[in-house]
């Protein structure tokens, strides 16, 4: 885990000390506001777990907010880091699924993610004011979409409510294994962005992460022996229609191993560009930084 961030901090150095020396650049700093939600082997509908989607519980959506800074490598591709304070959190008794309900479990996880992700501008209008009658004179406004992936790294401690208390379950191995509070996932998604007066950024963005570990819910494979209550719920209910509690015990199914779990979020990002310090920069993207190039004039000696 410690290679892998040592290498993308040191990546991201290169990759900037390279962009200043050789390419036009142009930084942008920011925040977003994002609403989130989460795909694993909690809620859910009546069938068995689907994969993107499909078993998402649009009333367990909660919240991202965290800030990002961009570095414009070219016209075409830039890369951004972010920081993210993410909540997803999901509840057996909202699902549809008899034997979930029966299962009576619930958490909420407070991720903080740091990612690194590279983008593609795959369509650009660099002046959306044109022949709209705004005039020279009035803000211009410029419209770019973007597809992105990445890496990232995210902290997670998935907590519970119990007894009317909340309990972190991380530390109580409910299914015997001690899984890590820092894992790595895959940023993938879509967005885009419009520029107003060349600096002020508003946007749009989609971002799926696919995770490596099938913990963010804390719920993977079976119920075993001695573990703490908060792991085995189903005798707090007492609706006869449920499945049996025999159903729920020693070596049964708890969750679904062989799908990891994924958390998405999406919402809107606000932005602030820094104008290009070099003369090249100002002269060949006049179109971003409002500088007109200018022409030395020639002079002419007369001849007698």
């Amino acid at each position: 885990m410690k290679k892998v961030i040592l290498s993308l901090f040191l990546s991201v150095v290169s990759l900037t000390a390279f962009a200043q020396k050789k390419l036009p650049y142009k930084w942008e700093y920011g925040c977003h506001t994002f609403a989130s939600n989460y795909l694993g082997d909690m809620g859910g509908k009546e069938k068995t777990r689907r994969d993107f989607v499909a078993d998402i519980k649009l009333g367990q959506t909660r919240y991202d907010f965290g800030g990002y800074a961009r570095m414009k490598i070219n016209q075409n591709f830039s890369l951004k880091g972010v920081v993210s304070y993410i909540r997803v959190q999901g509840a057996d008794n909202l699902s549809t699924n008899a034997g979930r309900v029966g299962r009576n479990l619930s958490f909420t996880n407070n991720i903080i993610e740091g990612a690194l992700h590279g983008e593609y501008y795959f369509y650009q209008n660099n002046d959306m004011s044109r022949g709209s009658g705004l005039g020279k004179k009035k803000k211009g406004i410029d419209f770019k979409s973007y597809v992105f992936g990445g890496i990232a790294a995210f902290y997670n401690n998935p907590k519970t409510t119990y007894q009317g208390s909340k309990v972190k379950l991380r530390p109580l191995q409910t299914e015997g294994y001690k899984y890590k509070a820092i894992q790595l996932a895959i940023p993938i998604g879509a967005g885009f962005v419009y520029t107003i007066n060349r600096q002020l950024k508003i946007g749009f963005e989609f971002d799926l992460r696919k995770t490596f570990t099938d913990y963010v819910d804390d719920v993977s494979t079976v119920y075993i022996a001695g573990a703490p209550s908060v792991a085995n719920r189903r005798n707090e209910l007492t609706d006869p229609s449920l499945p049996h509690p025999d159903n729920y015990i020693t070596g049964e199914k708890r969750g679904d191993p062989k799908h990891k779990d994924f958390y998405m979020t999406a919402g809107i990002t606000f932005g602030y560009a820094l104008k290009g310090k070099n003369s090249f920069y100002k002269s060949k993207y006049s179109y971003i930084t409002g500088v007109k190039r200018k022409f030395k004039k020639r002079r002419t000696r007369a001849k007698f």
